[in-house]
């Protein structure tokens, strides 16, 4: 089962669209690039923590080298006629090392949010950590209300930080 999680492609009905869940692959660098560009800088910073500097370059370079070092990477894709594919969402899973827990991140394109695709992220990372018996770990800016909203219908429980900078969801290991 691990292997069909991991591997295997998952076609979602956003409306009258159709996009692929997949995991990301090297060949997807232009796409990502293309991806975090049309990203609003508010919704960057929201995932990012501080967009200042970011490079989906090196972004994407950086999370190639920590899927190989125990993590991975899902994207949702829109196929479209006579285009290249776009990547319209991302769902990071990042394996603590020596722990059986995951940080995960989700981000979804400015114009494709509020049509279930990053509910439909967050359940394939919380699939994913399940089937490797992982608890799930997510940290988000205290005023990061849809995010915090996914966490909570998503069966995960939010608390804030004492300092007030950041807001942590947690779902145990199944």
């Amino acid at each position: 089962m691990r292997a069909q999680l991991d591997e295997v492609a998952q076609v979602l009905e956003l409306g009258t669209e159709q996009v692929v869940l997949r995991p990301v692959r090297a060949e997807d660098r232009a796409a990502y690039v293309d991806f975090i560009s049309r990203i609003d800088p508010a919704d960057l910073r929201r995932r990012f923590f501080d967009a200042h500097g970011l490079s989906p370059q090196s972004d994407f370079e950086h999370h190639v080298r920590k899927d190989r070092d125990g993590g991975t990477g899902f994207v949702a894709v829109r196929q479209l006629r006579g285009s290249p594919d776009e990547i319209v969402g991302e769902a990071r899973v990042h394996r603590y090392p020596g722990v059986r827990a995951a940080e995960l991140a989700i981000i979804v394109r400015s114009d494709m949010q509020r049509r279930g695709l990053g509910r439909a992220l967050m359940q394939k990372a919380i699939e994913y950590c399940a089937a490797h018996g992982m608890e799930v770990i997510a940290r988000m800016l205290p005023d990061n209300d849809a995010m915090i909203g996914l966490a909570k219908r998503s069966g995960m429980q939010v608390e804030h930080a004492p300092d007030g900078h950041l807001a942590i969801a947690h779902l145990p290991a199944a």
